[in-house]
């Protein structure tokens, strides 16, 4: 059964707040660090923000690794060369993170590191430090890539371009 105070977040959450809180500043740095971190391997990183899920969501009981698996196949995150693409979805009515990465990567990394860096990033977004703490996220996943695969990629195969949905 769904919680009443998760739709009500969810009901207020509000594409005008994600935008505000997300403007044109923050996404062009948060493009600028994808772009950036980029030149040092050949992974591919697609930022995504969604201010809420629809309310029959809701009532089905999705949860936002549900939402973001299903972003991962929409968006191709699933369709680099190497199989190494990084989805980071962010749901903003829950302030919650999640990071979806495709198998090529799953098998060169931990489950653990990318729990830290969600760990890091949740605790950022509670304390309302949206931008700093998507940079820095960006920043340690851009190591984890460039140690996965060293090798720059002169060809970007995922927007670098964070999209609000």
């Amino acid at each position: 059964m769904m919680k009443i105070s998760r739709f009500f977040k969810h009901l207020l959450t509000s594409s005008a707040r994600t935008a505000k809180i997300f403007n044109a500043e923050a996404l062009d740095a948060i493009e600028a660090e994808i772009r950036a971190g980029e030149t040092t391997h050949h992974g591919d990183i697609r930022f995504v923000i969604e201010p809420a899920l629809e309310p029959l969501d809701l009532l089905q009981g999705r949860a936002p690794r549900d939402r973001a698996i299903e972003l991962f196949s929409q968006l191709r995150v699933w369709d680099t060369e190497h199989n190494n693409g990084v989805l980071f979805y962010v749901l903003m009515a829950e302030r919650s993170v999640e990071f979806v990465c495709d198998r090529g990567l799953r098998q060169r990394t931990t489950q653990q590191q990318w729990i830290d860096i969600c760990n890091r990033v949740d605790l950022a977004y509670q304390q309302g430090r949206f931008l700093e703490g998507s940079l820095a996220a960006l920043h340690e996943i851009n190591q984890i890539l460039a140690t996965a695969y060293p090798e720059p990629d002169q060809i970007n195969q995922l927007e670098d371009r964070p999209l609000i949905l």
